[in-house]
C-alpha cells in the first residue's frame, strides 16, 4: 500500500470480526507511510491508531489541496503574462514609427 499511488480511498469497515490491535497499528503505518490515501473507511478500536491514521490523512488531504492551490495559481500567472504578451505586441505593432530626423544642417 505505501507505493500505491492511484489509490485514494479504502474502505474496510463492517468486518466479521475485531481485526485487532496489531493489525490496526500496522494499518496506521501504512497509511502513514502512503500520501495518496485521501479517505479511510475504519473505526479504530484503539486511540493511538486512530489519531496516527486521522493525522495521515489530514496530512495527505493538505498536500493534495496546496498542489491543487499551487497549479491554480501557476496557470492564474501563465495566463496574466500570455495577455501581458499579446498587449504589448499589440501596442508595438499598431505604433506608428516616428518621422525620421532631419539632419542638423537643414534646419
Amino acid at each position: 500500500m505505501a507505493s500505491n499511488a492511484t489509490l485514494v480511498e479504502l474502505k474496510i469497515d463492517n468486518q466479521r470480526q475485531r481485526l485487532g490491535d496489531s493489525v490496526e497499528m500496522e494499518i496506521a503505518t501504512m497509511l502513514e507511510n502512503n500520501s495518496s490515501i485521501l479517505k479511510f473507511g475504519y473505526h479504530f478500536n484503539q486511540q493511538g491508531p486512530r489519531a496516527r491514521a486521522a493525522m495521515a490523512i489530514t496530512r495527505n488531504n493538505d498536500m493534495r489541496n496546496s498542489s491543487a492551490e499551487t497549479k491554480m495559481k501557476l496557470s492564474r500567472i501563465q495566463s496574466q503574462q500570455s495577455a501581458f504578451v499579446e498587449s504589448n505586441r499589440a501596442i508595438i505593432l499598431h505604433h506608428p514609427t516616428p518621422p525620421p530626423l532631419l539632419p542638423f544642417g537643414n534646419i
